[in-house]
C-alpha cells in the first residue's frame, strides 16, 4: 500500500473523529438544557476555526478535511446555539450573531487571503482549547458540576493522532504541528475531568 493511500485513510478516519467528537458534547448540552463546566469561548473559537480550515481544505483540494468540515460546521453549529440557549444570559442573539458573522469572515480568509496569512491565523488557532483546559482544572479544584463531555474529548485525541498520521505521510507540516498541540491539550481537559468526576463522587459517598 502506498504512503498516499495510507495518508488517505488516516485522512478518513481523523475526518470521522473530527465528526463525531462533536456530537456528545452537543447531545449533553441540549439534552440537559445545561452548558456549566462547558467553555463556551473554546466552542467558539473551534466553530471560526473550522470554519477557516474548510476554506483551507477547498483551497488546497484536501477531499478528507473538506468533507469533515461540512458537517462538523455544521454540528458546530449547532453545539454553540445549545450553549447560548442553556447560558441564558442577557444579548444572547447578539452574542451568537456576531459568533457567526465571525465564522463566515474566517471561512472567507481560508479560502481568499494570502497564505502567510492562513498559516499564521491556523498555527495561532491551537490554543482554541485552552479555555477548556483552563475551565476544567477549575472545575476539578472547586469540585463543581460539569457538563463537559469526556468522549468529545478523547474523540478529539483520535482524531488528533489520525490528522498527525495524515500530515506525516503527505507531507503537510501544518498539520502536523496544530494537531500535535490539540492532542497535548485535550489531555489538559480529560485529566482534570476525570479528577473532578472522581472527587465529587467521594463526597457523595
Amino acid at each position: 500500500m502506498s504512503e498516499h493511500s495510507v495518508a488517505l485513510i488516516a485522512g478518513f478516519i481523523a475526518a470521522l473523529c473530527t465528526i463525531t467528537m462533536v456530537i456528545p458534547q452537543t447531545r449533553k448540552v441540549w439534552r440537559d438544557k445545561s452548558g456549566v463546566g462547558v467553555s463556551l469561548l473554546t466552542w467558539a473559537m473551534f466553530l471560526c476555526t473550522y470554519a477557516m480550515w474548510f476554506g483551507y481544505s477547498i483551497r488546497s483540494g484536501n477531499v478528507a478535511s473538506t468533507s469533515s468540515n461540512i458537517v462538523t460546521n455544521t454540528l458546530l453549529v449547532i453545539l454553540v446555539l445549545g450553549l447560548l440557549r442553556a447560558d441564558n444570559r442577557q444579548g444572547a442573539v447578539r452574542l451568537g450573531a456576531a459568533i457567526y458573522a465571525l465564522a463566515v469572515l474566517f471561512f472567507i480568509i481560508g479560502i481568499l487571503f494570502p497564505m502567510p496569512v492562513v498559516l499564521t491565523l491556523m498555527l495561532a488557532a491551537t490554543i482554541i482549547r485552552i479555555p477548556q483546559v483552563t475551565k476544567s482544572f477549575k472545575t476539578m479544584r472547586d469540585v463543581t458540576p460539569s457538563e463537559v463531555s469526556i468522549l468529545t474529548w478523547w474523540l478529539s485525541i483520535s482524531a488528533s493522532t489520525a490528522w498527525v498520521i495524515h500530515g506525516i505521510l503527505l507531507p503537510d507540516m501544518l498539520f502536523v504541528i496544530t494537531s500535535g498541540v490539540a492532542f497535548f491539550l485535550a489531555i489538559g481537559v480529560i485529566v482534570p475531568e476525570y479528577i473532578a468526576q472522581a472527587r465529587r463522587a467521594r463526597l457523595a459517598a
